[in-house]
């Protein structure tokens, strides 16, 4: 018998409340429909006296532990205060049609269990029902927590055993099972099958086509030739037959000498126009320029800058021959218009020089461009072949993928099946951890 006040103590100690009681005895609860007057054994504070009381069947408990009895008085519950077997030794033979003990056989050594329900067969009437819940054996949370956290609990009692004890002292009918209240698994943590995580398999990703990588002519880009500064001919419309425009205009004719004109510079296209499209179109105009900038544009913005100084000076010569012609002698004026023709010869002939130099400088850099263009025709042929065997490589990666994704959904069906083995052998080897046994006795 343990010290007063000590189980009271400890369900406090491990926060049971009334609530929480009879949120697990209410199972039991319809197992005891149609009594008129049941008796709980081990009632503690009476919850499931008070639980029955509320389904209107007139019901009494009994309890060892005097500060339980008080708790359960103070609530208005009928409850007395005695030890379970000599309580029921002083018990009328049929006085109760109901009785119900919770986490009390497994408190008692087995001669006393069987004792208390040899007297439960003699105080119940004939159609009478008895109920013993305890911690399931079979469940291994009532192994590793509840069973050894109390102190007073002596031994497992197997529901197998139980149903033995309940025929052998003349119970029929008698059936088990657990209380459903408590959850499966609870050593691993309850809801184990809701927990466990299934396999799933993303959505396979389409892989970007390389197209957009290698395309001739990206979204919106320039079809057109750059900005020229001065006049400026026409571009030509295809490549390998590259014109440099500022070479093949006509030379400006000089103004009559009756009639001097006002003086006009000589200016020439600085950018060449883009000609075709792709990448290698926009890599061989960027080239293009890069080597007029470096090569041609130095000697022709020297070689133009000292003509127009030459035409300007000869225009102002020009210009005071005609006024000589209008106001000074003949003579002079021939001889002035002599020796500006002269001049103009010698410029004349200088500019068709550097006109030749010029032409020369255009074929070669036409040439290069020439092979420029066929490294490029070559480069695009390569850059196709690569293309190429890239959508292959691709083509070949996707349907492996494919294959490896058909092959990870058949192990994540066949690991899901093994997930379901495996939540109920857990399950199984934690059901419950409160079992029951119930029995009848027969009708006379």
């Amino acid at each position: 018998m343990s010290e007063p006040g000590l189980d009271h103590a400890f369900l406090q100690f491990i926060g049971a409340t009334p609530e929480s009681q009879k949120h697990w005895q209410r199972f039991y609860v319809p197992l005891f429909v149609g009594c008129r007057d049941a008796l709980d054994v081990g009632c503690g504070s009476g919850d499931f006296v008070e639980l029955l009381a509320g389904e209107g069947i007139a019901a009494r408990g009994v309890d060892s532990d005097p500060q339980c009895c008080v708790d359960a008085r103070a609530r208005g519950l009928h409850v007395d205060q005695a030890d379970a077997l000599e309580y029921l030794r002083a018990a009328h033979d049929a006085q109760f049609d109901g009785m119900f003990s919770a986490h009390l056989v497994e408190h008692m050594p087995y001669e006393a269990v069987l004792a208390l329900v040899r007297e439960a067969w003699r105080v119940l009437r004939p159609g009478g029902r008895l109920v013993l819940a305890t911690p399931n054996a079979r469940a291994l949370f009532a192994h590793l927590e509840t069973f050894y956290m109390h102190f007073g609990h002596v031994s497992f009692y197997h529901p197998e055993l139980l149903r033995f004890f309940l025929q052998y002292a003349g119970f029929t009918r008698v059936e088990t099972g657990v209380n459903t209240t408590m959850p499966a698994g609870a050593v691993w943590g309850g809801n184990l099958r809701g927990r466990v995580t299934r396999p799933g398999l993303a959505e396979r990703a389409r892989l970007a086509p390389l197209d957009l990588l290698f395309m001739d002519t990206p979204p919106n880009a320039p079809q057109t030739g750059a900005e020229a500064v001065g006049a400026g001919g026409d571009w030509p419309a295809h490549a390998g037959s590259f014109v440099v425009p500022w070479y093949g205009r006509p030379l400006p004719e000089l103004p009559p000498a009756s009639d001097p004109a006002p003086f006009a510079p000589v200016q020439f296209d600085r950018t060449l126009p883009l000609v075709g499209g792709g990448l290698l179109g926009r890599l061989s105009h960027r080239v293009k320029n890069f080597l007029a900038r470096w090569l041609v544009l130095p000697y022709l913005d020297d070689i133009v800058a000292q003509y127009n100084a030459r035409l300007l000076a000869q225009q102002q010569q020009l210009a005071e021959t005609y006024a000589a012609a209008h106001g000074g002698t003949d003579a002079a004026a021939a001889a002035l218009a002599e020796s500006t023709n002269a001049a103009l010869s010698a410029v004349r002939v200088e500019l068709n020089e550097t006109h030749a130099r010029a032409d020369r400088l255009a074929r070669r850099l036409g040439e290069a461009l020439v092979q420029q263009a066929e490294f490029g025709a070559r480069l695009d042929e390569r850059v196709t072949g690569v293309d190429r065997q890239i959508n292959r490589e691709i083509s070949s990666l996707q349907a492996a993928y494919t294959q490896i994704g058909e092959k990870l959904q058949a192990l994540a069906a066949e690991f899901a099946g093994t997930t379901d083995r495996l939540v109920d052998a857990l399950e199984a080897l934690d059901p419950p951890w409160e079992c029951y046994v119930v029995g009848h006795k027969a009708d006379d």
